[in-house]
């Protein structure tokens, strides 16, 4: 992890006239961990959007190092219950997911005569960058670190309890190696 610290100064967010919170100034320190409490439709989610850079604020400044991988388990997270849990972890380094579903694709179709080399070039640089060929075994370890056993990784999420789903999303947060865990 890189020492990356996130920090607020007058932050604020309003929806018309109604104002969720104001005047925030803090500093988020590497090695520590942070709660956020309040009451439901507090703005603690927006806040934590606002943080990863989703949601603009309406006044002050959010500063984010632009090394700093940021890691967000957002509690209304889409979720494709078709998709097989292994490849739902994989999603959380979007990059390197991405760049292998391309490369997949690309050899396919150059079974068909048609090859792109110069694509093929850029996404191989990627995987190399990005530390693409462990993607699958480091999604694995996660996923077996929550309590997910190998044997069930093939499987769609569908066919977990939404407890064990939840651990699916965590494992793809936790696979896309970030500075900064926030969960909501």
């Amino acid at each position: 992890m890189s020492p990356a610290m996130i920090a607020v100064n007058q932050l604020g967010k309003r929806f018309g006239a109604q104002i969720l919170f104001g005047g925030v100034t803090h500093k988020f320190n590497p090695g520590q961990c942070y709660g956020i409490v309040g009451a439901n439709g507090s703005g603690k989610s927006t806040f934590l959007r606002i943080l990863t850079g989703e949601e603009e604020a309406s006044d002050g400044d959010r500063i984010v190092p632009g090394d700093c991988q940021l890691g967000f388990l957002r509690q209304d997270r889409f979720r494709d219950l078709e998709q097989t849990i292994i490849d739902m972890a994989m999603m959380g380094d979007e990059r390197v997911f991405a760049a292998l579903t391309e490369r997949d694709a690309l050899l396919a179709r150059a079974e068909d005569g048609e090859f792109e080399t110069e694509r093929y070039s850029e996404l191989e640089d990627v995987l190399q960058q990005g530390d693409g060929y462990t993607l699958e075994s480091r999604a694995a370890e996660v996923l077996e670190g929550l309590g997910i056993p190998a044997s069930h990784h093939q499987q769609s999420l569908s066919t977990l309890s939404g407890g064990f789903q939840l651990r699916v999303l965590l494992a793809q947060t936790l696979t896309g190696r970030p500075d900064v865990l926030l969960l909501d």
